[in-house]
């Protein structure tokens, strides 16, 4: 039982967080407020589970795990479907984005919700006085998510406004923070986590010190590129060495085995907002039927960009990563003017969409025809440590170990065994070593949300977009994010990014 205890929790809290959002100004007696609920480590936890609920899914269909997606559209891996309910995801993938789009709107509202729950849980810290090691493991966990959600916030609306504390006064006339600042904000608040958090966790799903260290050492790899342009590459290196060197993880042997049920938090896996599959659809993500195509009766919302998937290497990555073809759950369907039956096959290139399909997630526990069961959403897992500290290092011995290792388990090959054919090329220019590793990046972390923020900060948003059929050509402006109106119209103190 104590495998789901975090995800019960989840729910447990709900009540507390909408309860806290309403008009503070009321008389609270009897009733259950900020005041009176933070009183044990046990209520601080409940607090902790509101704010992963809010970064996985928000109030309903919100969060990272459905609207975050649209959000990293622009990028060359991730596409989505002409006509129909699309345009939300079209508006990320082909640079229409605007003030108005829901996904937008959704995002920003539950970042903001997962930060609001945190500083409830850091506000109250002192309200309990007793187990002091494990509260303030605890309130770790609030300083870590508090500083997770400014980052994805900072990445992808700039200069954002900087709440951190619990209550709602002053709310409506906040100002956006520098970009900087918000920074440091979330440098401050992972380092606290990093100082504060244990190793391990009886459950799953919690933040851990080399969660802490995984996102200090994303954070200054990106300070390090677009906007600030701050050399921070021997901070993120010597993060992300410090969770090499723990020893606490390593490279799953096969890749096409992250993702399964049964592994779903093996000794790859650093951090994941996680659901259960026991409980069904009120603890599922959006990993399974969005991504399954009209032929699987899916909702078509993604597919892989077909320019991504023919320059994909043919390493077992690209039949773990991607569906090439569709197996019909329709009672039948015509290809080229020829009935496909039901249980038939059809290739990706005679689909209706004639796009590739995302085959990462469908053995992560969900029920390949519905949204309900319990695929992670993933965060950080080892390979992208490895990845961070070669980029961050530069063509050194050690960081050409690191890159061929997953060059290698792409392969089928022992990682440990240096092997010519696979291997990147001896001798790298600085340059030309970090672009083989981002290279490297975009197909092992194809449609985990990472290469947007990869292409954002190395400024190559328009490079890789050139050949988009569909797309305007992006400039710099779409490298942020519209301020959502509704946000603007509350507090006409929120100027709007560039180009909106």
């Amino acid at each position: 039982m104590k495998k789901y205890s975090l995800i019960i929790k989840i729910w447990l809290c709900t009540l507390l967080l909408n309860t806290s959002c309403t008009n503070l100004e009321e008389s609270s007696t009897g009733l259950l407020s900020p005041d009176n609920f933070f009183s044990t480590v046990e209520d601080l936890d409940t607090g902790v589970a509101s704010s992963l609920r809010a970064l996985l899914r928000g109030n309903a269909w919100d969060g990272l795990s459905v609207r975050g997606w649209t959000l990293t559209a622009g990028a060359d891996d991730l596409t989505s479907h002409r006509g129909y309910n699309k345009q939300r995801i079209l508006d990320g993938d082909e640079f229409t984005m605007n003030s108005e789009n829901v996904d937008v709107k959704l995002t920003w509202k539950s970042l903001y919700a997962s930060i609001a729950s945190a500083n409830l849980v850091i506000a109250n810290k002192d309200n309990v006085t007793k187990d002091i090691k494990r509260r303030d493991e605890v309130v770790g966990q609030a300083y870590f998510v508090r500083s997770l959600s400014y980052f994805y916030l900072v990445r992808w609306w700039g200069e954002v406004p900087l709440v951190l504390e619990p209550s709602i006064k002053g709310l409506s006339e906040i100002t956006r923070s520098s970009i900087k600042n918000v920074y440091d904000q979330i440098i401050a608040d992972a380092t606290i986590a990093e100082n504060t958090l244990p190793k391990s966790w009886n459950e799953v799903g919690r933040p851990n010190v080399y969660a802490a260290k995984t996102l200090l050492a994303n954070v200054y790899l990106t300070m390090s590129g677009w906007p600030l342009k701050e050399d921070n590459y021997a901070k993120a290196a010597l993060k992300a060495k410090e969770v090499i060197t723990s020893g606490a993880f390593k490279l799953e042997p096969k890749f096409a085995d992250l993702w399964a049920y049964d592994n779903r938090n093996g000794q790859e896996q650093i951090f994941n907002l996680q659901t259960a599959i026991a409980e069904g659809a009120a603890f599922s993500t959006y990993t399974s039927l969005p991504y399954n195509q009209w032929e699987e009766s899916g909702w078509r919302d993604y597919a892989a960009q077909p320019e991504f998937f023919m320059a994909f290497p043919n390493d077992e990555r690209k039949d773990a990563t991607f569906k090439s073809e569709f197996v019909v759950k329709r009672n039948g369907v015509i290809v080229n003017g020829v009935p496909v039956p039901k249980g038939g096959k059809v290739k990706w290139e005679d689909s209706i969409d004639k796009k590739p399909g995302i085959k990462k997630y469908s053995d992560a526990g969900t029920d390949k025809r519905t949204h309900v069961g319990g695929a992670l959403h993933p965060i950080f897992r080892y390979a992208e440590v490895l990845a961070i500290f070669a980029e961050a290092s530069g063509p050194t011995p050690e960081a050409y170990t690191y890159i061929n290792q997953i060059r290698r388990r792409a392969n089928g090959l022992n990682i440990n065994t240096p092997n010519a054919s696979v291997d990147l090329t001896p001798g790298l220019s600085v340059d030309d070593f970090r672009k083989a590793v981002l290279k490297e990046k975009s197909w092992e972390f194809a449609f985990e949300g990472k290469r947007w923020h990869d292409l954002v900060r190395t400024e190559t948003v328009e490079a890789v977009n050139v050949n988009h059929p569909f797309a305007k050509t992006p400039t710099k402006n779409d490298y942020l994010m519209p301020i959502p109106a509704d946000e603007r119209l509350i507090n006409p103190n929120l100027t709007q990014n560039p180009g909106y």
